[in-house]
């Protein structure tokens, strides 16, 4: 593997950094963000899907947020969440091929 140089993050950016792997290092949080990959859902077709309440799918979604991971977007009475960018997608593309090679 070829070595490539990496700056050890300031403490305001390592926080940030903490706080975005601590929002994947969550079940349901990562099934979220697999989930809006496909396309912005509102908090109530989310906890459908996974089975949850929509307070406990608020609370995640508050998480995912405060991480930078997703963002709501207003539609009249509902809220759409989705991921804030493609790089979002890019990490859970790399994570998965990480965690699948044999």
């Amino acid at each position: 593997m070829k070595s490539v140089p990496f700056e050890v993050p300031k403490n305001q950016e390592l926080d940030r950094v903490v706080t975005f792997f601590k929002a994947f290092g969550d079940r349901t949080r990562y099934l979220i963000v697999t989930i809006l990959a496909h396309g912005p859902l509102t908090v109530n077709e989310l906890a459908d899907r996974l089975g949850t309440s929509q307070p406990a799918m608020s609370h995640q979604l508050m998480i995912l947020r405060q991480a930078g991971i997703v963002a709501g977007k207003r539609d009249g009475r509902y809220i759409y969440y989705q991921l804030t960018d493609d790089h979002v997608l890019t990490i859970l593309r790399q994570v998965q091929a990480h965690t699948t090679q044999g």
